[in-house]
């Protein structure tokens, strides 16, 4: 199983809507596939359809499992919900919040998740993490538990500013806690292509990072369809098959398994 964090610690750069749509478009080819919510606010969750109220299982219940000594792997395994599109899913709710500070004060606490995706590794072809926008301990913990990190960009000035912090982050998890991380690839997102400062901001990341991390061919457009496709309970290859944007995520899960051979290696 490969695992790759979508992560940028600033909010609003469609980490949530790249991980369903991504998802969907490798389910799509085949892949098993299996999403992960990281973060408290459980986008992830309700983006699919499905409720993050406390009655349900979480990846939190999972942690307050491993941390307790209890079969976390029995409840790992129950909790995952399998979506309509192919793809399965590990929930979150604001539970994940609480737990966060109760990791905080754990012996390596960076490793946690690691040991939770070890239970459902075989069972998948390719895992991707929803992370929450910040570099805390959950955030951390998803590089930790990751192959490769995915980092959605929004094409602005200020959205590019905070990822010197975000790569020195990646580049001392990989260093200090997974030597096994590498960046997959920046990824530009909510583009509006025909204005200047999209074309200026895509230049200037191109030019500063291109010699040292890959950045990805497709870029996504800013369309309300994601909205109106997230409010469904689908990705967008369910709500909207032909539009432009879908076509761009089903170019960049391509892109992605030509990228780091997925499914030559996942599926030989």
């Amino acid at each position: 199983m490969k695992t790759i964090a979508m992560i940028n610690q600033k909010g609003g750069v469609g980490k949530t809507t790249s991980t369903v749509n991504l998802g969907a478009a490798l389910a799509k080819r085949g892949l098993r596939t299996l999403l992960v919510d990281f973060d408290p606010q459980g986008n992830l969750t309700t983006h699919l359809g499905y409720s993050t109220v406390s009655e349900r299982e979480t990846v939190s219940d999972a942690l307050d499992a491993l941390l307790s000594g209890r079969d976390y792997e029995k409840c790992i395994k129950n909790m995952i919900l399998h979506h309509a599109e192919g793809m399965d899913l590990i929930p979150a709710n604001l539970d994940l919040s609480g737990m966060e500070v109760r990791l905080q004060s754990t012996m390596a606490c960076e490793k946690k998740l690691t040991t939770l995706l070890k239970c459902v590794r075989d069972n998948y072809d390719v895992c991707l993490i929803d992370c929450q926008p910040s570099l805390s301990v959950l955030p951390l913990n998803a590089l930790t538990a990751s192959d490769y990190a995915i980092i959605p960009v929004q094409t602005n000035v200020l959205a590019v500013q905070g990822m010197v912090d975000l790569l020195k982050t990646v580049h001392a998890v990989k260093e200090e806690l997974n030597d096994n991380l590498d960046v997959a690839g920046i990824l530009f997102t909510l583009a509006e292509e025909q204005t200047v400062q999209t074309q200026s901001v895509i230049s200037m990341v191109t030019m500063s990072y291109q010699d040292d991390y890959p950045i990805f061919d497709t870029v996504i457009p800013k369309v309300v369809k994601a909205g109106e496709a997230a409010a469904s309970g689908h990705s967008l290859l369910k709500y909207a098959p032909g539009a432009t944007v879908t076509q761009r995520y089903i170019n960049l899960a391509d892109e992605l398994i030509y990228k780091l051979d997925i499914h030559e290696k996942e599926t030989a």
